[in-house]
């Protein structure tokens, strides 16, 4: 679950140039837009092995998204005459885009596990149409779109020590988007890694402290991505890991980002993730019957 609130100024013409170069309307002063997004993610995973290290994974996330927005005039409420062109009051719920991994994981000397792992994702998730186009037209338009419209490959590499208490798992990955899609939307690429340490703190149960850093380039609509600012993340979190029983695994997470850089001229451009609960249950048929 991620909640985020975004307050931002709208300005003439670029909040919609039809109202605001319409003589017929009243002037549209500098007011701001107050923004509150919660999004509720639930993913299924299901991997296969095939022997000799090697497995297949898919993972399918399904989103719920719940918007609202408010305006403000000098603190008193305001109703715009542009009306829900760029927000809404409003629920967006459905499957985004699905990954397929090809996965091998190989022993290594002192404890060491190396995992090396070459996907996709496969876009099912909904697109929208070019939202900045739409609203230089003074068009209702949607910037939450499920999908990418596009098979954007991907790769990681994982590193596991483990010992009989203390733990840790170093990770790098990264997306190349190679194409747009139908609306001329290119995601932009990205490269994350990160480390996690774990204490086993009984034979079921572990603590789990982890630290993550992401690079994400801007995304393009049509070739331009001036609307669109990338962003850099460094992201720390607590967890833990807790057997109900043989091969079924509870897992939770807290995370919060501790600094980010937004690469965009506005102040008010930095939309920052404040706090990200995860909640997952995995089951191995014939697992082990303590937090491994």
């Amino acid at each position: 679950m991620t909640s985020i609130n975004v307050d931002h100024v709208a300005s003439c013409p670029e909040i919609s140039p039809p109202d605001c170069m319409d003589a017929s309307l009243p002037d549209i002063p500098d007011h701001m837009h107050h923004q509150g997004i919660r999004w509720f993610r639930t993913s299924v995973g299901v991997s296969l092995g095939l022997g000799k290290g090697w497995q297949v994974q898919t993972i399918v996330p399904v989103d719920l998204k719940s918007l609202s927005i408010d305006y403000s005039l000098d603190g008193e409420p305001y109703s715009p005459p542009y009306g829900g062109i760029h927000h809404r009051n409003e629920t967006l719920f459905g499957v985004s885009d699905p990954k397929l991994w090809l996965q091998r994981f190989s022993g290594l000397p002192k404890d060491f596990v190396l995992g090396l792992n070459l996907g996709t994702s496969i876009p099912l998730g909904k697109i929208e149409e070019n939202p900045f186009a739409l609203a230089a037209e003074g068009k209702e338009h949607q910037h939450f779109q499920r999908g990418t419209g596009t098979f954007v490959p991907a790769a990681r590499m994982d590193l596991f020590w483990f010992g009989v208490r203390w733990r840790a798992m170093g990770f790098v990955n990264g997306e190349l988007p190679l194409y747009e899609s139908t609306t001329g939307y290119q995601p932009g690429r990205s490269l994350g890694y990160g480390l996690t340490g774990s204490y086993r703190w009984t034979p079921d149960t572990q603590i789990l402290l982890m630290t993550q850093m992401s690079h994400l380039n801007a995304d393009t609509w049509d070739g331009d991505a001036s609307s669109t600012p990338g962003r850099d993340q460094f992201v720390v979190g607590v967890g833990a890991l807790h057997v109900l029983r043989s091969g079924l695994v509870l897992q939770g997470q807290l995370r919060t980002t501790a600094w980010q850089q937004t690469r965009a001229v506005m102040p008010e451009d930095q939309l920052v993730q404040r706090v990200l609960f995860t909640l997952g249950l995995s089951w191995t048929p014939g697992g082990p019957t303590d937090a491994n």
